[in-house]
């Protein structure tokens, strides 16, 4: 906390991410959101990636594989009270619609947001028009400097 000037106290940071970050940002807003009570995914998934260039990330244990499942985690975890924007382009196959679906299953104390653009990929590009209004939710959902 020193290192980076950040306020000091439980419920004071929050965590975005892009794509497979966006994946960890809202990971870590559900396992520990005492320290992360809000998360901003740009474009993320909900589960991680399996494949050659990963390998076995879970050791062969089915019970690791499903806690790293986000939508998983929903269903069969406690709800953690967490703030949550997941912000996309309508035109990115890859996670609009797992987004959508994510925060249709979503309950109480967890609270999802959606921020879209019309266009876009999965890039830097769409995230530039998405980092400015994810900040200013993110900013609204964590204490102010005292």
């Amino acid at each position: 906390r020193a290192g980076y000037r950040v306020l000091g106290g439980a419920g004071s940071l929050g965590v975005m991410g892009d794509s497979t970050g966006g994946y960890c940002a809202v990971k870590l807003g559900m396992a520990h959101p005492g320290t992360f009570p809000a998360a901003v995914s740009l474009s993320g998934y909900f589960k991680a990636a399996e494949d050659v260039t990963t390998g076995d990330l879970f050791g062969g244990s089915q019970q690791r594989r499903s806690e790293a499942d986000l939508n998983w985690r929903l269903a069969h975890l406690p709800v953690p009270a967490l703030a949550v924007l997941l912000a996309d382009s309508k035109q990115d196959g890859r996670t609009y619609a797992d987004s959508t679906a994510f925060a249709a299953a979503a309950r109480p104390p967890l609270v999802v947001a959606q921020a879209t653009v019309g266009t876009g990929g999965h890039n830097f590009t769409t995230w530039d028009r998405l980092i400015p209004p994810s900040l200013s939710w993110l900013s609204a959902r964590l204490p102010a400097p005292g």
